[in-house]
């Protein structure tokens, strides 16, 4: 084999090798996107509960302490 045979084959592989990575690196780039976009919208979903629910509390605990503090 002469070194432009040697050359063609490898260049050829490290062609395919680079386009099959390329393709993975950018789906795998777009699945993570997809899901730490997700991860996001669920935890932005949750903070507002747990925050609606301590306003709950508040509230609760500011009516006890009114009561109270118009018995003084």
């Amino acid at each position: 084999m002469s070194f432009l045979e040697i050359f063609t084959i490898v260049a050829s592989s490290a062609i395919i090798y680079i386009f099959i990575m390329g393709m993975f690196s950018i789906y795998n780039g777009r699945m993570t996107r997809r899901e730490i976009s997700g991860l996001i919208v669920s935890e932005s979903e949750k903070t507002r509960e747990i925050l609606r629910e301590h306003g709950e509390i508040l509230n609760r605990v500011i009516s006890v302490l009114d009561k109270i503090s118009a018995k003084l």
